[in-house]
């Protein structure tokens, strides 16, 4: 498998393991390790490969799983927590009410 490739199979293992907010640990460890196995004369070569890649994944996945929280399941949650919690929508109204005043008086 050429190095490039691989890459992109870390970059998206490890996006993905982000995502289900499982442990990357294992999975760098055994990245780490077949690369290596990979290129055994350039050690520091291997480990900056695998850094580079493993950070670039957890950097994308965490990306992602803002992106689905913020857009794709913002409404689902404040529902759900609002029908919970009374008080919140009385909090959440004069927080608002605050930041119009306060970007009021800041724009004059």
């Amino acid at each position: 498998m050429h190095p490039l490739e691989s890459s992109v199979y870390i970059v998206l293992v490890n996006a993905a393991l982000t995502i289900m907010m499982l442990p990357i640990v294992y999975g760098s460890i055994a990245i780490a390790y077949a690369l290596s196995k990979a290129y055994p004369e350039n050690y520091w070569f291997a480990f900056s490969f695998g850094t580079f890649f493993i950070t670039l994944g957890a950097m994308l996945g965490a990306v992602v799983t803002f992106f689905i929280s913020r857009y794709f399941l913002a409404k689902f949650f404040r529902k759900s927590y609002l029908k919970a919690n009374k008080n919140i929508e009385v909090i959440d109204q004069v927080v608002r009410e605050d930041v119009r005043i306060v970007n009021f008086r800041a724009g004059n």
